[in-house]
């Protein structure tokens, strides 16, 4: 074991330390952000009656970014350390030699596996411990061990996620023989695990009724896949989906006048139905049990893979540059290539596209399959408005139905996707271009053969950028399409800002120079992947919080009643009659009116302020005026080119960085 550790501790020094920094780096900023809350909260305050406005919004900024981001630290490290335990042992050719060594094939991998697994576990006890002590500390008013509240994010499932990721990667190591495809792949996996998870964990433990006060917040519960239903007059509990067909035809509208009058006398009681928070232990032990046997299954996987497979590398043959094809004459001699005598951007393009082909493979069935998928869904949606006969977004009747179903799952599964394209084509495209080349050392041969390192950078990036924009291009223009399928409403409008339109090229492209700068630093393929995941989360919120501040544009009050339907409202005002704009919070606890209230004593409402009595009398006494501040929709087209200017010109700022980073380096680092 002492020499598997001090191989893997040799190899993959730089995984091990970035790995390490990142552990640190939000283990501290989570306790650090998790204390600060604590230490605003005033003394002795143990509800909601007490926040104070900055309160509030420091947890509004940090809190929600923090625990999202530890759901990705699994994923982050499963990645960093699984796909090249066996992928990089084919890849680089080594496991030709340790297989012929060894007398057993799975002691080997057992060696080679258990300090990557253990390294990921004992990089996740840290996250894991601040992200529980962080929802504490943001959700104080309920009960970390029996709230679902971030569920996945925190405590023992997310070390058991990470190891899992690891195992799954191992074994797509094992069944490829490529590091870069076998990432790829275990992300996929991983992402489907997710989702697939997410459908499923309300089925780990039996659905009980849930008092109405719980779901309200009080008790120090968060109750799991809260929904509504009924029971019945012999003791069963049914949802709305499944008490369907034994309600009356002037009963299945919820609320309309048939359905009230037939709920007054059919002995049937409204109730909420989901998962109590007692039993958030007994779903984190058994979601931890089907992850760990996913774990075991992915290590098994890689077992009887390595057993039985030939130790022959994908990257054995030589490549020509000229034709893509093997360098050989018809007698298997070695030929020698023209090199850089018919260098040009069409050759160029066909180096890249031979070489960086896991990538480029990757890039294209991502964006066919969104593309497609956005294409389906807008289908889907006119086709139904049409059948229905419905021409505004309150569709009602059985087409209305089935059209306010399907606008309801794309928030869980298309919009995240559409989200992330840019950032996973750009990274793609981007982090390998010169990661690659310090990697297998074919960079030495490159530079040495042309003096100008910028110049052949400028050849390899321009193929890249136009690879990255006809990817995502499509996408753009049938997501563009989103606000009127859906809303029926101009597109010209601030709905769905960040998942549409030329707002997805922008990003592409600078996520693409970013991906080339971590290629640079890193000088291996999988930590500037993992690298370039790291800056897109931090771009993605960065870019959000831009938009909501505003940066863009100024922004202006427009009262309630007049705002635009493309309206981006990014907070509420109140107008005094000299036109001052003033916080309504501050308002309210000038006045003496709490933030927070309780409306019984198991209960926990939302905004009380906004609906209290003498808030609401001060405000008309004054002649103050409610008003939404944010960006009228006229002004879309202007903040997505003042944020393409700012993306292209740092994607640009990256690239002349990975140029520097270029220029300075040894031929024979």
């Amino acid at each position: 074991m002492r020499q598997a550790v001090r191989l893997f501790w040799r190899t993959r020094r730089f995984e091990i330390l970035a790995g390490i920094a990142l552990s640190v780096v939000y283990t501290a900023g989570a306790m650090a952000a998790a204390m600060g809350l604590q230490l605003m909260l005033a003394a002795g305050c143990g509800d909601t009656s007490c926040l104070t406005v900055d309160w509030v919004n420091l947890n509004n900024a940090i809190g929600p970014p923090l625990l999202f981001g530890a759901s990705l630290l699994p994923l982050a490290f499963g990645l960093l350390f699984g796909p090249a335990v066996v992928g990089g042992e084919l890849e680089r050719g080594t496991a030709l030699l340790a297989w012929s060594l060894t007398e057993n094939r799975i002691r080997w991998l057992l060696w080679r596996a258990t300090p990557p697994l253990v390294v990921v576990g004992l990089l996740l006890i840290g996250p894991a411990l601040a992200a529980d002590r962080l929802e504490g500390a943001s959700s104080f008013q309920f009960d970390p061990a029996r709230s679902f509240l971030d569920f996945g994010a925190r405590g023992p499932l997310l070390v058991v996620r990470g190891i899992a990721v690891c195992a799954i990667g191992i074994g797509a190591g094992a069944y490829l023989g490529r590091t870069l495809p076998a990432v790829l792949l275990t992300a996929g996996l991983a992402f489907a695990l997710l989702v697939v998870g997410a459908q499923v964990r309300a089925d780990w433990v039996p659905r009980t009724e849930v008092p109405r006060e719980l779901v309200q917040g009080g008790q120090g519960e968060s109750p799991l896949d809260i929904g509504e239903g009924f029971r019945l007059p012999d003791g069963r509990l049914l949802t709305y989906d499944e008490s369907a067909p034994l309600r009356p035809p002037q009963a299945q509208l919820v609320d309309s006048p048939g359905y009230t009058a037939w709920l007054a006398t059919s002995g049937w009681q409204r109730v909420f139905i989901g998962i109590r928070g007692t039993e958030l232990a007994t779903v984190e032990l058994r979601e931890g049990l089907a992850t760990t046997a996913l774990a075991l299954l992915g290590l098994t996987t890689a077992g009887v893979l390595v057993r039985r497979r030939r130790p022959v590398t994908g990257l054995s043959r030589p490549i020509d540059a000229r034709r893509g094809v093997d360098a050989r004459d018809s007698a298997g001699t070695m030929t020698s290539s023209p090199g850089w005598r018919r260098s040009g951007a069409w050759l160029t393009w066909r180096m890249t596209a031979r070489v960086s082909r896991p990538e480029l493979v990757g890039a294209i069935v991502a964006a066919a399959i969104v593309t497609g998928a956005t294409g389906v869904v807008l289908l889907l949606l006119n086709a139904d408005r049409v059948t229905g006969q419905c021409l505004t977004s309150d569709c009602i009747g059985p087409s209305g139905a089935d059209f306010n179903a399907l606008e309801n799952s794309l928030g869980d599964w298309l919009f995240p996707i559409l989200g992330a394209l840019p950032f996973v084509t750009g990274a793609l495209v981007g982090a390998p271009l010169l990661a690659r080349e310090f990697e297998t050392g074919t960079g030495r041969l490159a530079w040495a053969l042309r003096g100008d390192r910028t110049g052949w950078l400028l050849w390899r990036l321009v193929p890249a950028a136009l690879s990255a924009a006809l990817l995502v291009i499509p996408v753009a223009l049938l997501s563009s399409r989103l606000p009127e399928a859906i809303l029926r409403l101009d597109p010209n409008g601030f709905y769905y800002y960040a998942i549409r339109g030329a707002t997805l090229v922008f990003r592409a492209l600078a996520m693409l120079g970013i991906g080339v700068l971590a290629g640079a630093i890193t000088r291996r393929i999988v930590p500037a992947l993992v690298a370039s995941a790291v800056a897109g989360l931090v771009l993605y919120t960065a870019l959000d919080a831009a938009l909501n501040m505003p940066v863009w544009v100024a922004p202006v009050a427009v009262p309630v009643n007049a705002a635009d339907a493309g309206f981006l409202q990014t907070g509420n005002t109140l107008v005094a009659p000299d036109g001052s704009w003033h916080d309504p919070a501050e308002v309210a606890l000038s006045i003496g009116v709490p933030l927070y209230r309780k409306t019984g004593p198991d209960t926990l409402d939302i905004a009380p302020f906004q609906s209290d009595p003498t808030y609401r009398a001060w405000v008309a006494a004054h002649g103050y005026q409610q008003a939404y501040v944010g960006v009228p929709g006229e002004d879309y087209t202007v903040v997505v080119l003042h944020e393409g200017v700012a993306l292209v010109v740092l994607g640009l700022g990256a690239v002349a960085a990975a140029a520097n980073v270029l220029r300075r380096s040894r031929l024979d680092a």
